[in-house]
């Protein structure tokens, strides 16, 4: 069957034809506008595509449009339209865009926040990214998330409209709190009567029969299209049986239309609604009427739910509903034979356009399995190399076992669908296949299941052993005269696994040079970059295993420049700079090996491919028969059990890293590394001592040009120990300096097998004041998670204020919360920290917010809180819930009241001392600067009245307190300021009164001082209805009198 390229109407905008413009919405789509994401929602029929199709029309607005449909539930199917959209209004500057491809240890939230950075950078600004019909992305949770991610790259100048059926999943609640994201609803897209009359036209209608269709339809646009369809018949008339809902409404009219149309015309419409598009010539095909394109086009040009769309070919395409409604009829009034005769032809059609998802749905549908397999198998390689093996596998499983389990090419396809992503699904179907490939003689077969079976153990890298079962296949087919009946591409395929299998179970074999040699000849006749690059990686690895490197520049000459085509897959980089790196070292060029490296631990860890633990097993696997390498892999080890918090086993690897390395005279180069490993790991368990004296080794031993590099590190180790020694001058200035000298060079990598100490003094550094915006910028960059004595100058993941009102900020940015279903989880939150935020007894917070509940039913409500509590904040391991008691992590949040506390603790040691007026005045700054008003504010939830009371009485005693101290010692201006910025916080502390009252007679203000007695009557009569004290009341009897009063104990 011949196939064309696709029309893409999946990235057209649909063509609107008359639309009525709706400035209001424009208006609010404009003011939406200001924010990343603007997402449109409402029930199918409301208009919400016209509208944005419109908008962007009027607003003449650059724009992609994207379709979406069920294929996008795999993400390389997803990604491959997104970069074919952006080559379309980016051209070449697209084509860098990176492919999907499942592999092992993918990560793919940091895969789409990679992809979409660099998407969102090609585009043209200002530029409109539309995803219509985003509720038929059904994808799972994980995809959803990582989606969102991805949104959270969008750029300055680049907008976002989703069009939705549904509302923003809960994976987006992080972009809604942020407030990243604009709404625009149902009940915003209702039609006002005004846009109602102008959709009805020129129906004539008084003024009371509008009303009716207003209420009725309740502004639907659906409703409105079809009721001036209806009214546009002679003798048609308002009906009474219009108020059982929308639906009812919709099923109506459209059978009312579909009933009044001629025979032909309605078998025309059944027939052109099975499939999800179809073009003018293919619904002459389809239902044998040459005026099909005239009803489609009518149905366009009558907005009638049709859409059309520009491609290879116009295809017009039904709306959902209208599409549904059509196909019941089809079912209630075809025979079963002639329904079964349709879809087939149907799917041949869009076959034979290049819809080959929408075709094989149509064939599977009718049970027409010959046909299905025969597309199955036309397009697996192009599915295979686009990465979309979950559409590949969904397909063959969708056929009959028996067909599956007879067609060796199934199993095949089948079996590489999965075996880099869950090997032990997919290696029996490749085995089945091998078997039945070798039964029936097909060479091509044979290699390519040899091929794919061998690569998965290599991926997997977890046991070689079983390679040892195909070493005697792969003779048989590679060894003898057979081979030459191999096409290029299989054989080399297969000569490439043979080259992997006998490296890592006979590397001695006679056979190794003579595949190797002949893997060279095939190469560059390869047209798949990828397999390319796989093949050289490949012969890399054997050179440098048995040729120490002697003929690697040639094939790094041919490889190297096809490495930054977007065709090669970030897994191929890093398998290729893995080998190039390891080539440097043996080489003797070590900073080329490092900088090789650096380069791979970025493309790794920017994509998610493969990961950074796919790098290190790379590492040090580079060659099991060679000890050399077993010093490598005990310092990589070493670093990861410290980044584990595992100081003892990361200070024995790190002492047999560096026996070893002696014992096998490892490059002089090399050697001061594995040394500075060994200090930072028995520093951390406290040996300064051996840390001091493997240090200095390392610099005994580095090289002029690295020399300064472990100086520093000495110096930070010292650091650490006078900072253990309590010598804060010594080890701020010791600091200032390194990081100075860190700023200086732009170096931002800082201590990364040790980040617990590199997060010690970036905390230390901030407290001092020591380089705050860098250490702010290592903090970020290095991913550091605050040590548990942090302070508030931290940059933490959520920051909780409870004084004077409620906020939660979660990286950097406010949360709103808006729903009745999040009251309850922030009811806890706000207790837990009211209480202190640390090992709050659940008993006491089920008694409070769950009164009534007996014990079971509380603990229920508790537990079921919690869970939503942590859901909606989303930053992991924030809340902890340990042996019946639950906390905030003080290394991932803070809290005002913590500040308070801390502020409080500093006053009171304040007032117990004999320090100067200026300390205490500046105590009392920072306590006034903690206490940002009453808990919670105005909130007047029974359970918070008695916290709210103990931290005001305690705020109030103390601050009164320093102001005693301050009158005591003659500072009455600070005095002053203390009290009116403590009525500031508290306007209804008597005390405060009092004492301003006092202070501002003593320096001669009596008439601010009786000021201050009036404000402080009439407060507390208004507020609480009572009259100042008797204390407070004398006080105003002896300024009036012109006494200076006595500050009584």
């Amino acid at each position: 069957m011949a196939v064309r390229s696709p029309a893409l109407a999946k990235l057209t905008r649909p063509k609107l034809y008359d639309a009525l413009p709706r400035p209001r919405l424009f208006s609010l789509l404009d003011e939406a506008a200001t924010r990343p994401i603007i997402w449109v929602s409402a029930p199918p029929g409301s208009g919400k595509s016209t509208l944005v199709a419109n908008y962007l029309e009027v607003r003449d607005l650059r724009h992609i449009w994207y379709q979406a449909d069920i294929g996008d539930t795999d993400p390389a199917t997803f990604v491959h339209y997104m970069r074919t959209a952006a080559l379309g209004i980016a051209g070449r500057a697209a084509a860098a865009l990176p492919v999907y491809s499942p592999e092992p240890h993918q990560n793919l939230a940091r895969f789409a926040r990679s992809f979409f950075r660099d998407f969102f950078s090609v585009l043209p600004h200002p530029c409109t990214v539309v995803f219509d019909n985003f509720q038929e992305m059904r994808v799972r949770a994980e995809g959803r998330a990582a989606f969102a991610q991805g949104l959270e790259e969008i750029p300055e100048g680049i907008s976002l409209i989703v069009v939705s059926r549904t509302d923003p999943p809960p994976e987006f609640a992080r972009l809604v709190a942020s407030r990243r994201i604009a709404r625009i609803d149902a009940a915003e897209l209702r039609c006002t009567p005004q846009e109602a009359e102008a959709i009805l036209g020129s129906q004539h209608l008084d003024r009371e029969d509008l009303q009716r269709i207003q209420r009725q339809s309740d502004g639907w646009v659906a409703a409105l299209v079809l009721m001036r369809e209806h009214l546009s018949r002679r003798g048609a008339a308002l009906d009474e049986l219009l108020d059982e809902g929308k639906d009812a409404i919709f099923q109506y009219f459209a059978g009312e239309i579909f009933s009044g149309a001629k025979t032909e015309n309605q078998r025309t419409l059944m027939l052109t609604a099975i499939p999800p598009s179809i073009t003018p010539s293919e619904a002459v095909a389809l239902s044998g009427n040459e005026e099909a394109p005239r009803l489609l086009e009518y149905l366009f040009r009558r907005h009638l739910f049709t859409d059309r769309r520009r491609g290879e070919e116009t295809s017009y395409h039904y709306h959902a509903l209208f599409r549904e409604f059509l196909l019941q009829e089809l079912r209630k009034r075809l025979p079963s034979a002639e329904q079964r005769k349709s879809r087939v032809h149907a799917a041949e059609l869009l076959a034979k356009r290049g819809q080959v998802s929408d075709a094989l749905g149509l064939f599977r549908d009718a049970g027409e399995w010959e046909a299905m397999r025969s597309l199955i198998r036309t397009h697996a390689l192009e599915w295979a190399r686009q990465g979309r093996a979950p559409t590949l596998s969904d397909w063959i499983e969708a056929l009959p076992s028996s067909m599956r389990e007879s067609d060796p090419w199934l199993e095949y396809w089948f079996g590489r669908a999965w075996i880099f992503v869950q090997p032990q699904r997919g290696r029996p179907a490749l085995e089945r296949a091998f078997e039945a490939f070798r039964a029936g003689g097909d060479l091509r077969g044979q290699a390519l299941a040899l091929s794919t079976i061998v690569t998965g153990y290599y991926y997997e890298w977890a046991n070689f052993a079983p390679l040892d079962r195909w070493l005697p296949e792969f003779e048989r087919l590679l060894g003898g005269e057979q081979a030459a009946d191999l096409d290029r591409e299989s054989e080399l395929r297969a000569r490439a696994a043979w080259l992997i299998a006998l490296l890592l179970r006979k590397p001695e074999d006679e056979n190794l040079e003579r595949c190797a040699q002949r893997l060279d000849q095939l190469i560059d006749g390869e047209s798949d970059l990828n397999v390319r690059v796989m093949a050289a990686s490949t012969l890399f690895n054997y050179i440098n295993w048995k040729t120490k490197g002697a003929s690697a520049a040639a094939l790094v000459a041919r490889i190297e420049p096809i490495l930054g085509k977007a065709e090669v897959t970030p897994l191929m980089q890093v398998w290729w700079r893995t080998h190039l790196s390891f080539w440097h070292y043996i080489m003797g060029r070590y900073g080329e090996s490092t900088a090789v490296m650096a380069d791979a631990r970025t493309i790794a860890e920017r994509f998610g491919a493969a990961a950074k633990a796919r790098v290190d097993m790379m590492e040090r696997g580079l060659s099991p028969t060679r000890r050399m390498q077993w010093p490598y892999f005990h310092h990589v080890r070493s670093m990861l059990e410290q980044r584990l918090g595992q100081g003892a086993a990361s200070a024995e690897h790190a002492e047999r890293a560096v026996a070893l390395a002696r014992d096998l005279s490892i490059p002089g180069l090399q050697m001061p590394h594995f040394l500075a490993r060994l200090a930072q790991a028995r520093a951390a368990i406290g040996d300064r001592d051996g840390a001091m004296r493997a240090i200095d080794e390392a610099i005994a031993l580095a090289p002029p040009f690295e020399r300064r590099e472990f100086e520093q590190r000495r110096e930070l180790l010292q650091i650490e120990a006078d900072i253990n020694a309590g010598q804060t001058d010594r080890a701020s200035a010791g600091l200032a300096s390194v990081l100075a000298e860190y700023r200086a060079r732009g170096q931002f990598v800082f201590m990364r097998s040790r980040p617990d100490l590199a997060a010690r003094l970036a905390n230390f550094a901030l407290e001092h004041g020591i380089e705050t915006g860098f250490v702010l910028a290592l903090i970020e960059r290095n991913a550091l998670t605050a040590p548990a004595d942090a302070g508030s100058a931290w940059p933490f993941r959520l920051r909780v204020r409870v004084l004077g009102g409620f906020e939660v900020v979660r990286d950097g940015q406010p949360m709103r919360f808006t729903g009745k279903a999040q009251q309850r989880p922030l009811d806890l939150l706000k207790l837990v920290v009211a209480l202190g935020g640390d090992n709050v007894d659940i008993s006491q917070l089920m008694a409070a917010l769950w009164p009534d509940a007996d014990g079971a039913s509380a603990k229920a409500s508790f537990d079921m809180a919690l869970l939503r509590l942590r859901k909606l904040l989303e930053v992991d391991n924030a809340v902890v819930l340990a042996a019946g008691k639950l906390s905030l992590a003080r290394s991932l949040a803070w809290t005002d009241v913590w500040a308070f506390e801390t502020a409080l603790e500093a006053a009171q040691q304040s007032i117990e001392a004999d320090v100067a007026s200026l300390a205490t005045a500046g105590v009392a700054r920072r306590l006034l600067d903690a206490y940002s008003g009453p808990l919670l504010g105005a909130d007047e939830n029974p359970w918070i009245a008695k916290p709210r009371d103990a931290l005001r009485a305690q705020f109030v005693r103390a601050l009164v307190r320093l102001g005693g101290r301050l009158e005591g010692q003659g500072d009455w201006e600070h005095a002053v300021e203390l009290y009116r910025r403590g009525l500031e916080a508290d306007n209804l502390a008597e005390s405060f009164y009092r004492g301003l009252m006092r202070a501002l007679a003593t320096i001669g203000d009596h008439a601010e001082a009786l000021n201050a007695f009036r404000r402080c009557r009439e407060l507390l009569s208004i507020v609480l209805g009572i009259k100042p004290s008797a204390e407070t009341d004398h006080l105003h009897r002896e300024i009036v009198a012109g006494h200076i009063p006595e500050r009584r104990p």
